[in-house]
């Protein structure tokens, strides 16, 4: 989720991995991992920069909310 959320601020791969301390190919295989696991793109292109999809947004919506509801609870 840290990927997905660093690439969605950065806007590219190259920025988001130098904001985690990785490579970009590291991010790439972090996100292949989430796009496997919703079974669609978590990035479209939008100019020089790429964002998410609307299926990666609704993931990570409800990834971020299954965790407040968790620690709000005190799981």
């Amino acid at each position: 989720m840290e990927a997905l959320q660093a690439v969605a601020r950065a806007g590219s791969l190259t920025h988001a991995a130098d904001m985690l301390g990785m490579t970009p190919l590291s991010v790439c295989r972090l996100l292949a991992g989430v796009e496997s696991e919703i079974g669609q793109p978590v990035f479209q292109p939008y100019g020089r920069m790429i964002r998410l999809t609307r299926a990666a947004l609704l993931f990570w919506q409800n990834t971020n909310r299954t965790s407040s509801d968790s620690l709000q609870s005190g799981e």
